[in-house]
């Protein structure tokens, strides 16, 4: 039996006990320090099985040192996640319903596939897009924060990393590199005269990849918006700071590389894209950054429950969609083909 037709055994049946362990929670049907526990234990109970059949089956050792990225370290990692979860019932603690969901129903897809293909943007009409849904749109007083890797070397006009903003004088938010400089902006706007948009003075066009993270507190203010570049807080510039407490929730789709379609299109090589819907730390961008921005990273990361979605943007996708790894988000790949999906991960 493959690993992972292990793990879908194990979700399969993980998930009833999950849902109605927590619909009788919600419920008050059960004590936290009853039923709970008595649940806890039937789960705990499942997963030691699995993982027996996981070592019979492949002969390993679960307890010796294993490459991240390998099956059994995979299935440390499912252990740790599931623990985690597993003392919240107990303690009868705070409980993320999304992300257990995602775990039990087997939502978090192709996490251990190693990095080894990135999405080439051509400058001229590539881009991808997602439909609007709620988890993409953020009210003002909302964090979040995107994470991606970047290769570029072109700062002819403005060009769009991140567009949720449509075109006119409409509400939204965006992440582009300014026309010749190369410097990375955020805007969040409700209309051109009411806006947070920031920069900064680092040219990240330079042929080389990049992490790059921007966060947003959800202040409505100019300040509480930062940029990481490498994992290194980068000195912010304020260009606009009236968004005075104006809604930027929209309808438009979510679009990496491109205003709208026919214009500010993004030449450049991304990576590993992932939204969250805190605002990071600089602890947290260290952790996200312990190790390469590849594979693994993300599903390892003790904020976790945090990940909206996770574009693996080739690694596991078949032309012409990238799948939300994380999520439901799935992107629609327009004016490409599968040469888009180049053999040029981020290190």
């Amino acid at each position: 039996m493959h690993f992972f037709e292990i793990l879908d055994k194990f979700y399969k049946t993980l998930d009833g006990l999950v849902i109605k362990h927590h619909n009788d929670r919600d419920r008050n049907k059960y004590d936290a320090g009853g039923e709970v526990r008595v649940r806890t234990d039937e789960i705990k109970l499942i997963l030691t099985e699995r993982i027996g059949d996981f070592v019979n089956i492949t002969g390993r050792n679960l307890s010796q040192d294993a490459v991240a990225g390998d099956s059994t370290w995979q299935l440390k990692r499912e252990i740790d996640i599931l623990d985690f979860d597993l003392i919240q019932y107990a303690s009868g603690g705070g409980y993320d319903q999304k992300f257990a969901d995602r775990f039990a129903t087997g939502t978090f897809r192709d996490f251990a596939i190693p990095n080894e293909f990135a999405v080439l943007f051509n400058g001229i009409d590539q881009y991808l897009e997602a439909p609007d849904d709620p988890s993409l749109g953020f009210e003002n007083n909302i964090p979040f924060s995107y994470s991606l890797s970047l290769k570029s070397s072109d700062n002819t006009g403005d060009q769009r990393l991140i567009n949720k903003i449509g075109i006119g004088n409409v509400a939204g938010y965006a992440i582009l590199k300014n026309d010749s400089t190369g410097f990375p902006t955020m805007i969040l706007q409700n209309k051109i005269a009411n806006r947070i948009e920031v920069t900064s003075s680092t040219d990240i066009a330079d042929g080389s990849y990049h992490s790059f993270i921007a966060t947003y507190d959800g202040s409505g203010l100019a300040a509480g918006v930062q940029f990481y570049l490498d994992g290194v807080a980068m000195t912010m510039v304020t260009v606009a700071d009236n968004l005075s407490g104006n809604t930027i929730l929209n309808s438009n789709t979510l679009k990496f590389g491109s205003l709208d379609g026919s214009q500010q299109f993004l030449n450049a090589t991304m990576d590993e894209p992932s939204l969250f819907d805190i605002a990071l730390t600089q602890a947290q961008v260290d952790e996200l950054l312990s190790s390469p921005p590849t594979a693994n990273n993300l599903i390892s990361v003790s904020f976790i429950n945090r990940l909206v979605s996770w574009w693996r943007n080739g690694d596991g996708d078949t032309f012409s969609t990238v799948q939300d790894k994380a999520g439901d988000n799935d992107l629609t790949m327009f004016n490409m083909d599968s040469t888009n999906f180049v053999e040029d991960p981020a290190p």
